[in-house]
């Protein structure tokens, strides 16, 4: 096996083992993870479905099915959207902000137990090496 195939392998490892834990920190909220992640996706505003669905990585069929869900329990909202009548901006309401701000609160706590002892320039280094790497897989196929 290459260096890359088990770099690979080793962000596939670590990538199920943060949703292990992202997945009771939201459970703990009475919210999925793909909740979490539409949350978060809605950090900026003037987002639609597909640009959620881009950035979580789903597709906009499973967002718009998390969404809905989400509006029915008041986490967010379908705003009109001034540059396409029929895709809808997706806001974050109070409810679902307060919800954001307890599971960023958890999320900090559980990163401090997990990678407290992993150093800044190490983390910045990881950082950096990801983003080469998810850019480059992006730009191949056309994506980014």
């Amino acid at each position: 096996m290459d260096d890359i195939s088990t770099l690979i392998a080793d962000i596939y490892e670590a990538a199920g083992a943060l949703r292990m834990s992202g997945d009771e920190i939201a459970n703990a909220e009475g919210i999925t993870l793909t909740q979490w992640h539409l949350l978060d996706a809605l950090i900026d505003p003037g987002v639609t479905v597909a640009r959620a669905a881009r950035r979580i990585g789903l597709s906009r069929q499973a967002v718009q099915k998390v969404a809905n869900e989400m509006v029915k329990t008041g986490m967010i909202e379908f705003v009109d959207n001034p540059d396409h009548k029929t895709s809808p901006l997706l806001e974050i309401t109070a409810a679902g902000r307060a919800i954001q701000e307890r599971l960023w609160a958890a999320a900090e706590l559980s990163h401090e137990a997990r990678f407290g002892t992993v150093s800044a320039s190490a983390l910045e280094t990881t950082r950096q090496t990801l983003r080469t790497i998810t850019e480059q897989t992006y730009s191949v196929h056309g994506q980014g």
